[in-house]
């Protein structure tokens, strides 16, 4: 990454809130400085290659659908499917529904 893209991004994640989601964990007893440190760092740079990516695909706005089509088309992110995926409407799913059980109801 440049130094000016680095630089671009100067957000920071509570490092307290992060510690609260590790201590969440069951296998983990205590927690390093380092660690915490690391892994901050580590979720930040995630989450703005994530926005990134979604960025120079969708465009301007960043949105949720554009972060949904992010995670479904580029490989890297497909385990985040089952957490950002594609808004479905209640009429389109019943419909999807009714097409795999071969029921067709006409409104």
């Amino acid at each position: 990454m440049a130094e000016n893209e680095q630089k671009a991004f100067s957000g920071g994640l509570p490092i307290a809130r992060i510690r609260t989601i590790m201590k969440s964990s069951p296998e983990i007893d205590v927690i390093s400085q380092e660690s915490l440190h690391l892994i901050t760092k580590a979720t930040e740079l995630f989450v703005h290659a994530l926005a990134q990516e979604a960025h120079k695909r969708i465009g301007k706005e960043l949105t949720y659908k554009g972060l949904a089509q992010v995670v479904e088309e580029h490989e890297s992110f497909q385990f985040l499917s089952d957490i950002l995926p594609h808004k479905v409407k209640v009429k389109d799913f019943v419909d999807s529904l009714q097409e795999e059980d071969g029921v067709i109801t006409i409104s």
